[in-house]
């Protein structure tokens, strides 16, 4: 199912729906400066940016593309 989009370079319907949720960092004091924003995207989506992000990592890391003293996660 990911393969289509990636190939023809077309979001799937559900993929165009974004929910944000606001979260208070203050229980009780809803201040604006004091609000986390929280984008949800649909899962497939997320799945499919988390698989491309560590190819691109991997790859990164195999042609020695990453600075030396990057490293961690």
């Amino acid at each position: 199912m990911l393969n289509y989009p990636i190939r023809f370079g077309y979001p799937l319907q559900q993929w165009r729906k974004l929910v944000n949720v606001m979260l208070e960092k203050n229980a009780g004091r809803p201040r604006i400066h004091r609000l986390r924003v929280i984008h949800i995207y649909e899962a497939d989506y997320n799945l499919l940016l988390a698989v491309k992000w560590r190819e691109t990592l991997h790859y990164a890391e195999d042609n020695r593309l990453l600075h030396e003293d990057a490293y961690g996660s």
